[in-house]
């Protein structure tokens, strides 16, 4: 049952699971816009290979 502790969590698991099958789903599409779509606007993007980073925000990364 969703009014349920359990059932929150399931909820929210679900909804976790839904946003990384989009991401790589974009990603793998190579679509920029659906990828960035999946990141909240707070996103820290660190790539330690990358001299400039780490990028803050959707607009850096």
């Amino acid at each position: 049952m969703l009014g349920t502790p359990r059932g929150r969590v399931r909820v929210l698991i679900t909804a976790g699971l839904d946003i990384i099958d989009r991401h790589f789903a974009a990603e793998n599409a190579h679509d920029i816009e659906a990828t960035l779509a999946t990141y909240t606007d707070a996103i820290v993007w660190d790539d330690i290979t990358h001299p400039g980073s780490p990028f803050r925000g959707k607009q850096a990364v």
